[in-house]
């Protein structure tokens, strides 16, 4: 059977559904955008979210394709850094119980984020991410035995780690030499 190995940024999704955009106003987030977020305004956005009622589900680009594949029976393996922490340990268990293969490497800077607001009546989503340990995987980190011993056929990147070319050519480097076809998303518009 086919395998496949993925690479990208570990982040949890945190949904939100809100009544209207007073609280996208608050943070001026434009309806329907993705924007970057620090650590601080991170935290300011979660705590507000936290009162609204939240859903914690494991997300990532790459790592939701990974999800697919093992949940459609394909053997699947990811890797990705989080932080020491709650939302970390939430996302490598949800992994788990997909059947994936988690390499999950331990960052300095807490766990990325997601956080996902659904606004009525037409149910736009809008997101404010803050990308924490994820940022944190380096080259470095991509370790020949990932890659050895599981022949695997694919290698799926996330299109976000373009921005980090070094970790994007040492991936794409080890996939070639371990014969795999190299696939990639194409992240978002911003």
């Amino acid at each position: 059977m086919k395998s496949i190995l993925g690479i990208g940024n570990a982040l949890t999704d945190i949904l939100a559904v809100l009544p209207d955009d007073t609280l996208l106003k608050k943070y001026n987030l434009p309806p329907g955008s993705m924007q970057h977020v620090d650590a601080p305004t991170g935290n300011k956005i979660w705590a507000d979210l936290k009162q609204i009622g939240v859903q914690y589900v494991a997300g990532g680009s790459a790592a939701n394709t990974i999800s697919t594949t093992a949940i459609l029976g394909m053997p699947s393996t990811f890797i990705g850094k989080v932080g020491d922490d709650e939302l970390g340990s939430l996302f490598h268990a949800a992994q788990k119980q997909n059947g994936i293969r988690s390499i999950m490497l331990k960052g300095i800077a807490a766990s990325g984020r997601a956080m996902v607001f659904i606004t009525a009546p037409n149910a736009d989503r809008t997101f404010a991410t803050y990308l924490g340990a994820a940022l944190e995987l380096e080259p470095e980190d991509l370790k020949p035995e990932y890659f050895e011993g599981y022949e695997y056929d694919y290698l799926h990147l996330e299109g976000y780690l373009v921005q980090n070319q070094r970790l994007f050519r040492r991936a794409v480097e080890m996939g070639k030499a371990h014969h795999m076809t190299i696939s990639m998303d194409m992240a978002s518009y911003n």
